[in-house]
């Protein structure tokens, strides 16, 4: 059994849900450790989470892993888009913990996240892309 307060990344984003915080130390944070053992990479794949508020955007990591051994755990926080960033189809989520060199800034495993969106705050997603503005 967990600790109380004790939370971790879960399978998918679907089963997973985070409230709404500032990004902050003491908000609502999910962390899945991460380790390398005997030079095998551990997979980010499949970990993921979802906002309880706002738009309940969803993030999913489809694809990346630890090989270095020296990023030790992923997490995720969300917070609500401010009144300011009408421009923003999803909510903010941060991920962290993927850093190669363990001091918290720097570089990272390649992985792939996908994030989901309102796409009725988009507009026309083929001529903005093709623009470059997407």
């Amino acid at each position: 059994m967990r600790p109380a307060g004790d939370a971790c990344l879960a399978v998918d984003s679907s089963s997973t849900f985070i409230a709404p915080g500032s990004l902050g130390p003491t908000d609502a944070t999910l962390a899945r450790r991460i380790v390398v053992n005997a030079g095998n990479t551990t997979s980010y794949t499949g970990l993921g989470s979802s906002i309880t508020a706002g738009l309940q955007s969803k993030a999913d990591l489809l694809n990346g892993g630890n090989t270095s051994g020296s990023d030790n755990a992923v997490t995720m926080q969300w917070r609500l888009r401010g009144a300011g960033e009408g421009a923003l189809a999803s909510e903010v989520v941060s991920l962290t913990g993927m850093v190669n060199d363990g001091t918290g800034a720097g570089r990272t495993d390649p992985y792939v996240l996908q994030v989901s969106y309102d796409p009725s705050l988009v507009g026309d997603e083929a001529a903005l892309s093709a623009h470059g503005s997407l």
